[in-house]
């Protein structure tokens, strides 16, 4: 099954993308790579054999052969959007919980250190990528009847062990430029 997630190289689609091509699907990747995250992410990704990328849909649409069973993935407004082939009435709309995880851009909420990622988790019942990518994972495993309930169900332990993994993540995009 192909799965075209765009933009695939924000923070969220990258986990996305890497969520269904460890699951074993085949990820067509949409990004314009117009900052170094994303090239840094690229790297993670570029040699899997199960992974394509394109600029734009433009491009996708010229190189590639798709039919009514490719799904689209698109993040976009707070909204996971997913599509399968050109019928609008395959299309589910899910509005995203508030996400945290490795690669997002903690500057832009004015979260200088561990501890405010911590609150901030708390206080907005934000949800670890890693729970959100899993049940993303699930619908295209299962169907599209699918339940998209996803809530923090973590122990404060479990969420300072998540907490402390995206603070690195952050530190080192830092230190190597990335944002």
């Amino acid at each position: 099954m192909m799965i075209t997630v765009s933009p695939c190289f924000h923070w969220i689609g990258y986990h996305i993308s890497t969520g269904l091509l460890q699951e074993g699907f085949e990820v067509v990747g949409i990004d314009r790579m117009d900052d170094l995250l994303c090239d840094h992410l690229y790297m993670y990704v570029g040699r899997n054999s199960n992974f394509q990328h394109f600029y734009n849909h433009i491009d996708k649409e010229k190189h590639l052969q798709t039919g009514p069973e490719e799904w689209k993935v698109n993040i976009e407004d707070g909204l996971l959007i997913i599509k399968q082939g050109a019928e609008e009435s395959l299309t589910k709309r899910i509005e995203m919980p508030e996400l945290y995880g490795e690669w997002m851009d903690l500057t832009a909420l004015n979260i200088h250190n561990s501890d405010d990622l911590c609150q901030w988790v708390f206080k907005n019942d934000a949800v670890y990528i890693s729970d959100f990518v899993k049940k993303v994972c699930h619908f295209f495993v299962i169907g599209k009847g699918h339940d998209f309930q996803v809530e923090q169900e973590k122990s404060e332990d479990e969420v300072r062990r998540n907490v402390d993994s995206v603070w690195k993540s952050h530190a080192l995009s830092l230190s190597l430029g990335l944002m």
